[in-house]
């Protein structure tokens, strides 16, 4: 697993029912959401600047319970 401070921009008018809810869906997109917080909103556009921590699952390691050779030695 890897954490992963993130920053978004969102359209908080297109958020339909729980402003909450829709934005953790959307952190989603980039892994499990830990906590995130609103930090500005452009009074204007309705635009939120949301900063994040998220888990996202790491394809690249191997499996722990793949066990590699040692390199052999040669002479």
């Amino acid at each position: 697993m890897i954490i992963e401070s993130i920053e978004i921009e969102m359209d908080i008018t297109t958020a339909t029912g729980d402003l909450a809810k829709s934005i953790e869906l959307n952190l989603q997109q980039w892994g499990e959401p830990l906590r995130w917080a609103i930090t500005a909103v452009d009074p204007g556009t309705n635009i939120a600047k949301i900063e994040a921590i998220v888990i996202k699952a790491n394809q690249r390691l191997k499996s722990p319970l793949v066990m590699q050779s040692p390199p052999t030695r040669t002479s």
